[in-house]
Formats: structure tokens, C-alpha cells, sequence
């Protein structure tokens, strides 16, 4: 069950009551290399809504044992690129290896 049918493993392993790790979830920007950045988009947040359904199954006890909590997303590509708080590059970028999570 990869790419577009992960989805039906993830039923399987919920209804296991088993763990479940993804294993190259960049499969949709790979899938959509020849497309522009809001196809990859679309396809990336079609990908992880057919995962939602199984969210529940996911760890709940709090993990965070102190506060603040801080943390930060970056897809690798956005409008602007901004470091420590100040705008960097005023233009639209993408550079994958400049994801993180």
C-alpha cells in the first residue's frame, strides 16, 4: 500500500491495533516533479488527508514535559525566506534540502 494506497495499509495496521511509520512521505513532490509548486501542494495535502481518518490511532499522552513548547515547520519553499526573524529573500524560493520538521 504505497503512494495513493497507504491510506488502505493504514486501515489495516489501525484495525491490528499496530504501530505504522511512513516511509518516504517526499513521494509526492518526487511524483510531481515536472509540476509547479501549487500541484505538488495539492497532491501533498491530498496525500495526508487520506491518512486523517486514522489520526485517532495515533500516540495522545502528552509528550511535552516542559514549557515553552517551540517549534517550527519548513516544506523547503514558500514566498518569502526569512532567518531569525528578518525577510532574507523578498521572492518566492524552493530548496528541499532546506526542509525540516
Amino acid at each position: 500500500g504505497g503512494q495513493w494506497k497507504c491510506a488502505d495499509a493504514f486501515d489495516v495496521i489501525a484495525e491490528a491495533d499496530c504501530s505504522v511509520a511512513l516511509f518516504a512521505p517526499g513521494w509526492t513532490f518526487e511524483d510531481c516533479a515536472q509540476c509547479d509548486r501549487h500541484k505538488f501542494e495539492e497532491a501533498d495535502a491530498k496525500f495526508w488527508a487520506l491518512l486523517q481518518p486514522n489520526w485517532e490511532a495515533v500516540r495522545t499522552a502528552p509528550v511535552v514535559s516542559r514549557l515553552p513548547f517551540v517549534t517550527h515547520y519548513n516544506i523547503g519553499c514558500g514566498p518569502r525566506q526569512w532567518l531569525d526573524g528578518a525577510c532574507i529573500a523578498p521572492g518566492p524560493w524552493c530548496n528541499l534540502s532546506e526542509q525540516d520538521v
